[in-house]
């Protein structure tokens, strides 16, 4: 029924078109307009917009505290590659070679345990296994596995640079 009745209300329009009478023409188009449902944009539509526009900014979420543990571990396991190969970038850039790094870093690793010397009992233990590591460090397969490991936690971080707009969610008024 309500089908027929916007139909005769084209049928209308349109022979009022062809009489080329303007008033009547345009009373039943506006009748036409008014049997047509009314469109209202979902909830929210107006806020998405202007925060898309860059007139509002965008109000989200706080990360959740998973997101926020990833993020710090990789950062974590970025610096900490990053200040372990600092020797192999010097050899790559020719400004020092490994030894003058191994050397300064175990030198200045025993002056700090000498001064700190009498503060500690194990730190005698703790001197030891300063120089083991740092000569440990050093060798080919652990600098290959620690630039794997860096390789890797920027792979990381990058993904889950990725992931944070998906985790966004917009508070609509």
């Amino acid at each position: 029924m309500m089908r027929e009745q916007n139909e005769r209300q084209i049928h209308a329009w349109l022979q009022a078109e062809r009489m080329a009478d303007d008033r009547l023409a345009e009373r039943t188009l506006g009748e036409v307009f008014t049997m047509l449902p009314e469109v209202v944009p979902s909830t929210g539509f107006r806020q998405r917009v202007l925060v898309a526009s860059g007139i509002l900014p965008a109000v989200g979420r706080p990360w959740s505290w998973r997101s926020r543990l990833a993020l710090a571990a990789c950062l974590l396991l970025v610096a900490s590659s990053s200040a372990i190969l600092l020797p192999m970038v010097w050899e790559l850039l020719g400004l020092l070679t490994p030894a003058e790094v191994v050397t300064a870093l175990v030198d200045g690793g025993l002056t700090v345990s000498h001064r700190l010397h009498d503060v500690s009992p194990l730190w005698d233990l703790g001197r030891t296994l300063y120089r083991t590591l740092l000569q440990v460090i050093v060798s080919p397969p652990v600098v290959l596995a620690i630039f794997a490991m860096f390789l890797l936690s920027a792979a990381a971080l990058r993904s889950l640079m990725s992931l944070v707009p998906a985790q966004r969610s917009y508070g609509y008024a």
